[in-house]
């Protein structure tokens, strides 16, 4: 299965089009297993696919689906691709040389700078820029040929899909496509300005009225489209709705989406290639008349072009319809008499889909980081509102109902059973967990998330041994970081620091991460090499700086390190200053509150610990209110005895909260006066 993240199933790809599809054929032909990978990518456009089509292609598959063309005009790599200067003849080849060379190992070893999403936004700015259209389009229906030609040539029967669109519901960004006299410009924006206004009053045929007069003057401006689609809808005339809504789509400039030519080259090579295995799906047309008035919107569509499980549902529909005009006969007698297809409630259940789930995907497309564009958000905000009062405090149970009756209904989807393994490690089942993805791995052996989880499950239950077996098991056939890293923290429980070491910095030359450094420090620290460890620390947190904003709720924790670090070394200032770079990133964590006030009392110079309490006041953090340094010892020498050196004390009264006496046992433990602690 081939395409961008909407057939990858974003934002939750266990109830993708293809996980849909997977539960028709296995209840449709029970004696039949049936496999599907997806190649689905997110971020992918046909130049990416046509790679990995040629790939699949070795392993003689039955099959290819192919769900492509939301990326075209608006893929990670397209502002490259689309260069004008660039001649045809020269372009494709250069294109898809690119593409095999990224895909060498050799090439993967030269460093490369990886520019966060905000980073690309800004460089790209892909929501509107200039691009050879006609050159997008040949491409397009060149790639997607050659993704036809190399299933034919192995066997395989391919099924090329037209791409459905969220139309309603879905506000359109808009530039004017044309170039207006200021006079006429102006008179647009009056009718403009006048036509929202009475939709906003509610006026549906006045402001249909001012928006026919903008578009005589220019019809490009997608709002206006989309708006004058909006009256129409509400006026109860779903004919020109949908004509305008569909108008407003072409006119969109953000390029987020298949538009009607996108659509048109996938119907004209299902053409070319008519009698050679190759078939067309109209899954935008299947979508569309599964909406109602045939307009798709928030029933189908979760954004433009991601689908809700009731829209996979209809595409997985549509595709074994197709499908079902070449299976061989051999499979289809499996159906009997009654082929019928599940029902979305069914295939829902086969699936383990459950409210729960439901909400997840919810909050994930609500995220800040994942909505694309300003769009309203209500129909979501309602939903999650109900869906939180019908789950209450039931989510853990309602989550394992469902995943214990999809592994009833179909005890070969590895993808629940792994997810209910995982879901029996995080409330402390590790052999339940076990024993599930034991079932699931000899099923699937080469799954990363299996094994992952049975490597995790393996040490948590005690088995450090087989816990590194199944690590180097990983390792073998994943040599990423994150395999390192497990590994690496096994030989760490185990005592073989040397070798973790070792592990921790294979990992960092693959993945320079805040948080694998920190894996380090901690380990180092073990080790008793104290000055590697506090410089670790001090890179994990430098990391961090470089990326201001960032939301990383483990921030703190880096800063906490660094700052115990520095206490063994008895560098007390520094200890305070990253005891509150830790609590400026969590302002709750008590402990780390604990300790640096331990730190404070540390500081032997009283005009140094002067400086640091203020500095922690001027930062916001709370201390005890009577937390001060006397004024009287703030001309004391080094050279003072203990007892005056820590002349400076809590003047905690007894009348304080029981709460304030951890503080102070903090100190009087720091300052060695344990007689005080009574």
């Amino acid at each position: 299965m081939f395409g961008s993240s909407a057939a990858e199933g974003v934002p939750d790809f266990s109830v993708s089009f293809w996980r849909c599809l997977y539960a028709m054929l296995q209840t449709r032909y029970p004696q039949t297993n049936v496999e599907i990978y997806s190649a689905a990518m997110s971020g992918a456009n046909s130049h990416i696919m046509r790679a990995a089509a040629r790939a699949c292609a070795k392993c003689q598959p039955d099959l290819f689906v192919v769900y492509m063309g939301n990326n075209e005009r608006n893929g990670l790599i397209v502002q490259k691709l689309a260069a004008k200067w660039e001649p045809w003849a020269l372009g494709l080849p250069f294109v898809h040389a690119n593409v095999f060379l990224s895909d060498l190992r050799l090439a993967q070893l030269v460093p490369q700078r990886m520019a966060t999403v905000e980073e690309e936004a800004e460089r790209y700015h892909h929501l509107a820029y200039t691009l050879e259209e006609e050159k997008v389009y040949r491409y397009f229906d060149a790639n997607l040929r050659d993704i036809c030609a190399d299933g034919v040539q192995v066997g395989a029967q391919v099924l090329l899909c037209t791409v459905g669109t969220r139309l309603r519901e879905w506000m359109v960004s808009s530039v004017h496509h044309r170039m207006l006299s200021p006079e006429t410009q102006a008179e647009w924006d009056t009718h403009f300005r006048d036509g929202t206004t009475a939709e906003e009053a509610h006026d549906l045929n006045g402001a249909i009225g001012q928006y026919i007069e903008a578009a005589k003057r220019d019809d490009s401006y997608a709002e206006l489209s989309y708006r004058m689609a909006n009256c129409y809808w509400a006026l109860e005339d779903y004919e020109k709705a949908r004509t305008y809504f569909a108008l407003a789509k072409e006119q969109d400039g953000a390029h987020c989406r298949a538009n009607d030519r996108i659509n048109d080259v996938i119907r004209k090579t299902a053409l070319a290639y008519k009698g050679r295995s190759v078939l067309l799906v109209d899954a935008e047309r299947a979508l569309a008349d599964d909406s109602p008035h045939r307009i798709p919107g928030p029933e189908l569509f979760l954004d433009f072009a991601h689908m809700t499980i009731d829209g996979n549902y209809v595409l997985a529909r549509a595709v074994l319809e197709g499908l079902t005009t070449v299976l061989p006969g051999w499979m289809t007698s499996q159906a009997g008499g009654n082929p019928a297809v599940l029902s979305m409630e069914e295939c829902k259940r086969y699936l383990g889909f459950s409210l729960e789930q439901e909400r997840d995907i919810i909050r994930r497309v609500l995220r800040p980081n994942e909505v694309l564009y300003h769009q309203s958000q209500a129909n979501l905000i309602q939903r999650l509102a109900e869906l939180d009062s019908q789950i209450g405090e039931s989510a853990a149970s309602i989550v394992m109902d469902a995943y214990r009756t999809a592994l009833q209904l179909n005890g070969r989807d590895t993808e629940i059973r792994e997810r209910y393994a995982r879901r029996l490690f995080d409330k402390g089942d590790a052999a339940g967990a076990i024993e599930q993805l034991a079932a699931s791995l000899a099923i699937r052996p080469y799954s990363y998330a299996g094994m992952t989880c049975m490597t995790q499950a393996l040490e948590r239950n005690g088995d450090n041994e087989g816990a590194l077996r199944q690590a180097d098991r990983l390792l073998a056939i994943y040599p990423g970081w994150w395999a390192l890293t497990m590994r690496g923290g096994i030989l760490a429980r185990m005592q073989r620091f040397e070798d973790a070491v070792s592990m921790y910095r294979k990992a960092l030359k693959i993945a320079p991460l805040a948080g694998v450094k920190q894996s380090l420090g901690g380990i180092l620290m073990q080790m008793g090499r104290l000055d590697e460890a506090i410089q670790t620390f001090r890179e994990a947190t430098a990391i961090d700086a470089a990326k201001p904003g960032s939301t990383d709720p483990t921030i703190w924790t880096r800063h906490a390190d660094l700052a115990r670090a520095l206490m063994q070394k008895k560098d007390y200032p520094g200890a305070v200053a990253s005891f509150c770079g830790a609590l400026e990133s969590n302002p709750n964590e008590q402990r780390v509150r604990s300790e640096l006030v331990g730190a404070l009392s540390k500081i032997e110079n009283p005009v140094s610990a002067t400086r640091e309490l203020e500095r922690c006041r001027k930062l916001g953090i709370e201390l005890p209110t009577n937390l001060e340094v006397r004024p009287e010892s703030r001309n004391q020498g080094y050279d003072a005895s203990r007892k005056r050196q820590y002349s400076f004390v809590f003047g905690l009264s007894v009348s304080q909260p029981p709460g304030k006496g951890r503080f102070l046992a903090a100190f009087l433990v720091g300052r060695g006066t344990e007689s005080g602690l009574h």
